[in-house]
């Protein structure tokens, strides 16, 4: 019998290359991965998960100082923050949740000016993870080169 990945896997494979070279750390998808995990598997697995990708706060404040996020934290007592971007699915494969830090992915987007972004975005919710992935890698993408330094 063929090793089906977790969707958490996949949906870390499939975003992780978005964010290389952003002070984003590759995806924690809670479960640690057997073999190479190709996001062009099919089908995906129907199943809840979760995935979190890590930032220093630092780091992303300089990257990235046109995210609402990079101005959040409390200068005092941040040298150990992190800013977390976090996906969620529910138990058929659809993705529930997009949040940055406390803010959903929409509400980011639309706060630096991305707003078709923004509703592209909130259109996803309810989108099965393999498809809501593909268009999350670009919506990431517009949002971090428009809020780079």
């Amino acid at each position: 019998m063929k090793h089906r990945p977790r969707l958490s896997l996949l949906v870390a494979a499939a975003l992780d290359p978005a964010l290389a070279g952003t002070p984003f750390a590759p995806g924690q998808p809670g479960v640690p991965p057997q073999g190479r995990v190709d996001p062009a598997a099919t089908p995906w697995p129907r199943e809840a998960g979760s995935v979190i990708w890590c930032a220093g706060y630092d780091e992303l404040q300089r990257a990235h100082p046109g995210l609402p996020q990079a101005h959040e934290q409390d200068d005092e007592n941040h040298a150990y923050a992190c800013v977390d971007l976090t996906l969620e699915f529910d138990r058929g494969g659809r993705l529930s949740e997009t949040h940055l830090e406390g803010y959903s992915l929409a509400d980011t987007l639309s706060e630096v000016g991305l707003v078709d972004d923004a509703r592209r975005a909130s259109e996803l919710i309810g989108t099965p993870a393999e498809d809501a992935c593909a268009a999350l890698a670009g919506l990431l993408t517009d949002l971090l080169r428009t809020t780079a330094a």
